[in-house]
């Protein structure tokens, strides 16, 4: 069976950098390595707003790729749970001794295309969809605090889509010593399939239809991955963009924008290969290339598959389906040693710039009016706040939560709207105190530590571990932001 493959990524109309990666098979792979364990495509979405998301994503693909093809894989879903779980670890690793990104993650959606069965594993809101005859289904998992809510029963269906807390992501590779990836059953695959990956910078403004309308009229995948980013970008695109799409079976081989390497604004590198993987003797052989590799029956020819540089992440100027089922990995898997010819990349953290010094008076302090004092909670936890003045292109709500008798916030926020939806069935029970203020940032959204507003009143929440009946919110009057 032939895949076509094709991709793009891009930073999209309001972001300067580009914390998404997508990533391919290493250009130093053996192409013996791809035959045994099939064709593992991936995409990632650094955590946004953080210090480090792009390097999170970047480390996350490239250890993935190492680990995933450093031993043969009899059972491709242990070998995509313990990859996600590498990444997991070496994210982990890298914030030892740099606090300023010591809330960096990001999210996985990886497939592998072994003969004609499709395997799959993701972490986060990352999407991968099946285009079947016309007909969507998403295969991956949602892990965010309102899909959570939703299969606890809190929320209903078409309270979902638009929801504050679809944002807040309550699993990413990197925060926890377990990633805890979703892994679906294998998918029979016939030919004709479409496979969809994607962050969510295309799935917030892109239908499951839209997406398979598209991959269904374009000629080639790559034609299709370039026509949802622009549907993406027609819409504003206020996130990163990244899209990856696969066809089963057809006719050639399309050609794949394969940068090698990407990273900074504005920066487009094209590589063009071609990627052909056979579960049987194909009728008619190509003629070989340099970069063409085929597998056949469980071999490889040509020899090789070739690209200017040693890896292959991609980076750019750049129905929930519980039902499907699938057996998530609960527990931290120890690594095995990697030797594919692949060098570990090394990666260099910007230290936080020197906090300005504040040129006026603070300005009033925002006040909570949503949850009550008092308020129990569990599971997530809605907060809306009051404040007069117009919020600034370059200023941001800073929602700061407190232990009792601690100075210091133990989980913070920026927003830039009035409102803030916050996963808390994690955080020990007890009394916490909320309180919001409007502080100065760069022009990359990172806090500056310059305090335009007093801080408001701290509120006190309780969080317990049993639900309480949720009260109705007093609307807030609309003043801007």
């Amino acid at each position: 069976m032939r895949l076509d493959v094709g991709y793009v990524t891009e930073p999209g109309k309001t972001r300067k950098d580009n914390q998404d990666r997508l990533a391919v098979p290493p250009a130093g792979l053996k192409p013996v390595q791809v035959a045994r364990n099939g064709f593992l495509c991936l995409v990632a979405d650094g955590m946004g707003g953080y210090h480090g998301g792009e390097q999170a994503s970047e480390i996350a693909v490239a250890r993935m790729m190492r680990e995933y093809y450093a031993a043969p894989r009899a059972d491709v879903a242990v070998g995509l749970a313990q990859a996600i779980q590498a990444a997991n670890n070496d994210i982990l690793q890298a914030k030892v001794g740099h606090p300023e990104v010591e809330k960096m993650g990001t999210t996985i959606a990886a497939v592998v295309v072994r003969g004609e069965e499709l395997y799959l594993a993701n972490v986060g809101d990352s999407h991968i969809y099946l285009v079947r005859q016309g007909e969507v289904q998403r295969l991956s998992q949602e892990h965010t605090v309102a899909a959570d809510l939703l299969q606890s029963g809190v929320l209903r269906q078409s309270d979902l889509n638009g929801h504050d807390m679809r944002g807040i992501l309550s699993r990413a590779v990197g925060i926890q010593p377990s990633a805890e990836p979703y892994v679906g059953p294998p998918q029979k695959l016939l030919p004709g399939d479409r496979i969809v990956l994607c962050t969510d910078g295309l799935s917030n403004l892109v239908s499951p239809t839209e997406i398979a309308s598209v991959v269904m009229s374009s000629r080639t995948m790559q034609q299709a991955a370039r026509r949802l980013t622009d549907l993406a970008n027609q819409r504003g695109s206020p996130d990163n963009v990244t899209v990856l799409a696969l066809r089963a079976g057809g006719g050639v081989s399309s050609t794949v924008v394969l940068p090698a390497v990407l990273g900074g604004a504005g920066l487009t590198l094209v590589v063009v290969v071609a990627l052909v993987i056979t579960g049987k003797p194909p009728e008619t052989t190509p003629a070989p290339t340099a970069s063409m590799v085929a597998v056949t029956a469980g071999t490889i020819t040509p020899e090789s598959l070739i690209a200017p540089t040693s890896t292959s992440v991609v980076s750019g100027s750049v129905a929930s389906t519980r039902e499907v089922g699938g057996t998530p990995v609960d527990q931290p898997v120890t690594p095995a040693p990697t030797n594919t010819g692949v060098p570990r990349p090394t990666f260099t953290f910007t230290p936080r710039p020197p906090a300005p010094t504040p040129s006026s008076t603070p300005l009033a302090a925002p006040s909570i009016t949503f949850p009550p004092p008092g308020f129990n909670t569990f599971g997530g936890l809605e907060i809306l706040w009051d404040w007069e003045p117009t919020l600034r292109e370059n200023w941001r709500y800073d929602v700061r939560f407190f232990r009792a008798g601690e100075a210091t916030p133990f989980y913070t926020e920026l927003r830039q709207e009035r409102r803030a939806g916050i996963k808390v069935d994690e955080w020990a029970p007890g009394e916490v105190f909320i309180t919001v203020r409007v502080v100065e940032v760069d022009d990359e959204g990172k806090f500056h530590e310059v305090v335009v507003s007093h801080e408001s009143e701290p509120l006190r929440v309780q969080v317990v571990r049993s639900q309480p009946e949720p009260p109705t919110p007093t609307p807030t009057p609309s003043r801007g932001n």
